[in-house]
């Protein structure tokens, strides 16, 4: 008889923590603001606001958090986007899109990183590098998965 994963077994079955905020729309970013998303996807056991363009946290844990987005220029400037905790870049997480002869395609990126949070703790994606002048992104996502308990 197969054994059941501890995880799924209907005795032991985890609430699921996970959040999600997507962008349908172009935007032209801004040094130091929160990337804009436009719709708040599923959520559990967590806050997705995309008011203020943030998840927050509600338990202590270790999780993954995911942000991709599709960036543009008409510049040969470069550009550096990166997960920020409550205000702190965190270095781990940063992309760097770096433009020359720019033929205004446009370049996705993505992201994942392993990360202790804490309840309260606040998660946007932002610009932290670069330049913003003659840049723009499309289709922001961020998603956060709580995959262990601290």
């Amino acid at each position: 008889m197969a054994q059941l994963n501890p995880c799924c077994s209907s005795n032991n079955t985890p609430t699921p923590v996970y959040g999600s905020l997507y962008g349908e729309e172009r935007f032209t970013p801004a040094s130091t603001t929160p990337v804009n998303f436009t719709i708040a996807g599923p959520t559990s056991g967590m806050i997705a606001n995309p008011v203020s363009n943030s998840i927050t946290i509600l338990s202590d844990g270790i999780y993954e958090i995911t942000y991709s987005l599709n960036s543009r220029s008409s510049t040969n400037d470069n550009i550096v986007y990166s997960i920020v905790i409550n205000g702190t870049p965190q270095t781990i997480s940063a992309i760097l899109f770096q433009y020359i002869n720019v033929s205004r395609s446009v370049t996705p990126g993505s992201k994942t990183i392993l990360f202790p949070l804490n309840a309260t703790n606040q998660i946007t994606v932002e610009v932290t590098g670069g330049s913003t002048s003659g840049h723009e992104y499309f289709n922001p996502s961020l998603v956060v998965k709580k995959i262990a308990d601290s």
